[in-house]
C-alpha cells in the first residue's frame, strides 16, 4: 500500500509539472492531466485510509493535495454563493459546442434551431459563443433567425463554410476570424457595443483529439469484448491525443498573441479540447483569468461524452473584467455542456 501511495503521489506531481513542459519537448506529459480528477480522489482516499490506521503516511497524500490546491480549483468550484446578481453593469456570456445540431445519443436526427434557442434561453444570455456551427449559409440563416425571433438576439457573426459563431443582444462590430488547419478550428472575434461600453468577444475552437468516436466504439463493442481490439483502440486514442496536443500548443500561442494586442476589455468562450492541466491551457490563459477558477460554482466538468471527468470548455476574461460566477449548465443534445459566466464590465 505504501508503494502504491508513493507511485500515486509521483503521478500527481507529474500532473502539476505537465503544463510547463511543451509536448514537443516531452510528449508523455500530455497524458497525466487526463487522469487528474481520479488521482486527486485516490489521494483523498489514501489520506483517509492512513488516518484510520494511524500511519504518518497520510502526510504524503495531504501534502500533494495541498500543493496542488490551485489545480483542484480548476475542476471543483465553490459550493456556496449566489449565481444571480443584480449589478447594474452585469452581462451574461454562454459558450456552447452545438455539435452541428446533431444529437450525441442519436446521430440520425437533427435538432432544429428553435430547440437550440430553447436550450440556451434559460440562461438569459447577452452574448453567446458557438462552436461546431452548421457550415451552410441556409442553416446559419435559420440559426440567426431563431435567435432573433425567440431570444431577441438580433446581432450575429457567422460565415458560410466556417464553424464558429457569436450571437449578441447588442450591436456586433469589427468582426474577423482566423482559422487554422481547417474551417473548424480557429478563432472568431468582434466588438459588442454593450450599454456599459465596448467589449471584445472571442469564440474559439482548438484542434480536436478525434478520440470521442473511439471511446464510443469501445462502449458500443462492450458486449463483444476483445482485449486485443480494445488495446488497439486505446493505443489509437493515445496516439491521436498526443498528435492533437502538439497542434493545440501552437494554436494556443497564436490565440494568446491575437488577444494580447487587444486594448478593450475582453472575454473568450470556447472549446479548448484540452484539460486545465495541459500546456495548451497554460499557453492560452497567459495574462487572462480562467472564469471558473476565479468564481466557479460546483463541478467544472464540461464534456458529456463517454470520456468522463473532462473539463475542456472555458470562459477566459481579461484582467479588467470582474467575474461574478461561472458554472456548467444542464446536459443537452450535444456531447458538451453549456458554460455560463456572469461578469461585470469595468466602471
Amino acid at each position: 500500500m505504501r508503494w502504491i501511495n508513493l507511485l500515486l503521489v509521483l503521478g500527481t506531481f507529474l500532473v502539476y509539472l505537465s503544463p510547463y513542459i511543451p509536448p514537443h519537448v516531452f510528449f508523455p506529459l500530455v497524458f497525466p492531466g487526463l487522469l487528474f480528477p481520479w488521482l486527486i480522489l485516490a489521494n483523498a482516499l489514501f489520506f483517509v485510509f492512513w488516518l484510520i490506521v494511524r500511519d504518518r503516511y497520510f502526510l504524503f497524500s495531504l501534502g500533494v493535495i495541498v500543493l496542488g490546491f490551485a489545480e483542484v480549483s480548476s475542476i471543483i468550484g465553490r459550493p456556496w454563493g449566489q449565481l444571480n446578481h443584480n449589478d447594474s453593469n452585469e452581462l451574461t456570456l454562454v459558450t456552447f459546442n452545438m455539435r452541428r445540431l446533431e444529437p450525441f445519443d442519436n446521430k440520425q436526427q437533427v435538432v432544429s434551431p428553435d430547440v437550440l434557442t430553447e436550450v440556451l434561453g434559460s440562461y438569459n444570455a447577452d452574448i453567446i459563443c458557438l462552436q461546431e456551427v452548421p457550415s451552410t449559409q441556409k442553416e446559419q440563416d435559420k440559426i440567426r433567425a431563431a435567435f432573433a425571433r425567440n431570444l431577441s438576439m438580433g446581432f450575429s457573426s457567422m460565415s458560410a463554410s466556417k464553424s464558429l459563431g457569436i450571437i449578441s443582444k447588442y450591436p456586433l462590430e469589427d468582426t474577423g476570424y482566423e482559422y487554422f488547419r481547417n474551417n473548424a478550428n480557429g478563432i472568431l472575434w468582434g466588438t459588442v457595443r454593450t450599454p456599459y461600453g465596448p467589449l471584445a468577444v472571442y469564440s474559439f475552437h482548438l484542434q480536436s483529439n478525434r478520440i470521442s468516436g473511439l471511446a464510443d466504439q469501445i462502449v458500443h463493442e462492450s458486449s463483444t469484448f476483445s482485449l486485443a481490439r480494445t488495446i488497439r483502440t486505446l493505443w489509437s486514442m493515445l496516439e491521436g491525443y498526443k498528435n492533437a496536443a502538439l497542434i493545440r500548443t501552437d494554436q494556443g500561442q497564436r490565440i494568446n498573441q491575437l488577444v494580447k494586442a487587444q486594448t478593450l476589455p475582453f472575454i473568450l468562450g470556447g472549446d479548448l479540447n484540452d484539460v486545465p492541466q495541459s500546456n495548451t491551457y497554460h499557453m492560452i490563459r497567459k495574462g487572462m483569468q480562467d472564469a471558473f477558477k476565479a468564481s466557479g460554482r460546483g463541478l467544472g466538468i464540461t464534456y458529456a461524452g463517454h470520456l468522463p471527468s473532462l473539463r475542456i470548455d472555458y470562459v477566459f476574461a481579461g484582467p479588467s473584467i470582474d467575474v461574478k460566477s461561472n458554472f456548467v449548465g444542464e446536459k443537452t443534445f450535444s456531447d458538451h455542456y453549456p458554460v455560463v459566466a456572469k461578469i461585470s464590465m469595468p466602471k
